[in-house]
């Protein structure tokens, strides 16, 4: 049987009797290694496919959510903001910046918190100090208790003004 044009002009048949001389452990390697190649190609793919998924249910998650707002609202998330924004789900994005504003925000509590506590603690000093300060007259004026008690209602009468 002939693989190429045979009709005459004297034509040869090809030798196909040709044989390698190559190490079967190379080859062996090399069959290896086409199969290592392959395997992380379809684990490749796998992981293409799945990402693809997520992307998708996030997108159609966003989709679901602007159709739940106001019209003004709707016209400002288009097709490719949403898009971004899946996107950025995706690749954990807005993940890392909610965690980085968590932060944020929990230093600013602190810092809040320590001032009006330090505000707290100032107040109750002054109450304290204008306490000492109504007790010292009723000290002072022989004890006579007519006389503290009108220099008291004349001091919450100052307080009130």
């Amino acid at each position: 049987m002939s693989y190429f044009y045979s009709g005459g002009g004297g034509q040869r048949q090809p030798k196909w009797n040709y044989q390698t001389n190559l190490d079967p452990n190379l080859l062996a390697t090399v069959r290896d290694e086409m199969l290592r190649k392959e395997e992380e190609y379809r684990k490749e793919q796998q992981r293409i496919e799945a990402e693809q998924k997520r992307l998708t249910s996030f997108l159609t998650q966003l989709q679901a959510m602007v159709r739940d707002l106001p019209g003004t609202y709707k016209k400002k998330f288009t097709y490719d903001v949403l898009s971004g924004i899946a996107t950025c789900l995706l690749d954990g994005t807005v993940f890392e910046i909610v965690k980085g504003l968590e932060d944020i925000q929990q230093l600013s509590e602190r810092n809040l918190l320590n001032k009006r506590m330090k505000i707290v603690n100032s107040q109750k000093a002054q109450k304290m100090q204008m306490a000492k300060k109504q007790k010292m007259p009723c000290r002072n004026v022989n004890k006579d208790p007519i006389i503290c008690l009108l220099w008291r209602l004349q001091m919450l009468r100052k307080r009130r003004l």
